[in-house]
């Protein structure tokens, strides 16, 4: 990785929910993917500031591909539920 690119990439502790990686699963009819849900307690506050500043990171990298801003539309893959 580029040295002026920044840290994009986190190793998360979690525990797997919906875990398709032996095949894609289809979600209402659309496109077969492989995809898994991450649980990550909240109290692993360290954890989550990692996958933050990550977001952020990549964002910044990818500004130029998205003509000069961040899409308003943009999904982020952290959510709280």
């Amino acid at each position: 990785m580029n040295n002026n690119t920044g840290n994009t990439k986190v190793i998360v502790p979690c525990r797997f929910s919906y875990l398709y990686c032996w095949e894609p699963n289809s979600v209402n009819g659309g496109e077969a993917k492989y995809s898994v849900s991450a649980i990550i307690p909240k109290s692993d506050k360290k954890t989550i500031d990692a996958i933050k500043a990550a977001i952020e990171q990549a964002k910044k990298n990818s500004v130029s591909k998205w003509g000069g801003k961040v899409p308003a539309n943009l999904k982020l893959p952290l959510r709280d539920g």
